[in-house]
């Protein structure tokens, strides 16, 4: 099925400048005219293969049009179809806006359907087994995020813990930066930041690509400082209300990927089922 799409500002010149492309970005242009669809519901390598094209060549297409890699483009495809999710419907509406008790329930719980939905369409397969690997292969995990996003950090650590990989959260900003500074090229730092332009993440973050640290960063979709530097993006959606509700909506999402991870690393550990359950049985009440 083609749809008919209404894009952000920036992908409509970028489709529409064909004459300044190279051949395979031609091609990619036509592709995603001719059967959006079949970008949304597909994956960067799935794509490249059917037009015959590099994954560079598509990355490099999508940074042309000024989004930050392919789940963006998906992202913004998805939004902007017909019968797909409306721009509307991926903003939420500021909470503040409910006039009773039973339009709050109807609001968080419409939210948080929305932000599952939105979510799909940014998570790259490939991304996050890039973090399962580096989790897998380093020495020493750091873990960092403030405000709420230090909850979904929190998370990661514990449900690392349970499977026998053991990580570092520092309650004390001073003491991550200590910890920091013990970390050598083997080792691993995860940030949690919504925005990406948090002074202390952005410090952190900096500090470990001078020392050589691979870095993961968990932040929204778009150009941000942390998400320039990082060695691995796992996006969440730009889409909090001016309120932020607490900042449920980033939260949410960044728990979700918390999951994804989990559960993708223990189907690549063996031995990690045997963990869990020894984990439950240790904390049993008689």
């Amino acid at each position: 099925m083609v749809y008919h799409v209404i894009m952000n500002e920036n992908l409509i010149n970028a489709l529409s400048l064909r004459s300044e492309y190279t051949k395979a970005e031609k091609m990619i242009v036509k592709a995603i005219i001719d059967d959006t669809d079949f970008v949304i519901s597909h994956s960067v390598t799935d794509f490249a293969h059917a037009i015959s094209v590099s994954t560079a060549s598509i990355v490099r297409f999508c940074k042309k049009a000024g989004l930050s890699g392919y789940p963006e483009l998906r992202l913004e495809l998805a939004k902007y179809t017909k019968d797909n999710v409306k721009t509307e419907e991926c903003n939420d509406s500021d909470v503040a806006n409910a006039r009773s008790v039973d339009g709050v329930v109807s609001h968080v719980i419409s939210s948080t359907k929305q932000s599952i939905e939105c979510l799909r369409e940014l998570v790259d397969k490939d991304d996050v087994q890039k973090v399962v690997e580096a989790v897998l292969s380093s020495r020493n995990i750091l873990i960092a995020g403030i405000g709420a996003s230090s909850l979904a950090a929190q998370d990661l650590q514990q449900k690392l813990a349970r499977i026998g990989i053991f990580s570092h959260f520092g309650q004390s900003e001073d003491f991550q930066f200590v910890q920091l500074v013990s970390m050598s090229e083997k080792d691993l730092l995860i940030l949690f930041s919504y925005s990406g332009n948090t002074a202390f993440i952005r410090k952190l973050a900096e500090n470990a690509k001078n020392r050589g640290i691979k870095t993961v960063a968990i932040t929204k979709t778009g150009k941000n400082h942390l998400a320039s530097i990082a060695d691995i993006v796992l996006r969440v959606s730009s889409r909090e209300s001016v309120l932020r509700e607490g900042a449920s909506v980033s939260r949410i999402e960044q728990l979700m990927l918390v999951d994804i991870i989990y559960y993708s690393i223990i189907l690549a550990k063996q031995g990690s089922l045997d963990r869990i359950v020894a984990t439950w049985d240790a904390v049993k009440k008689e």
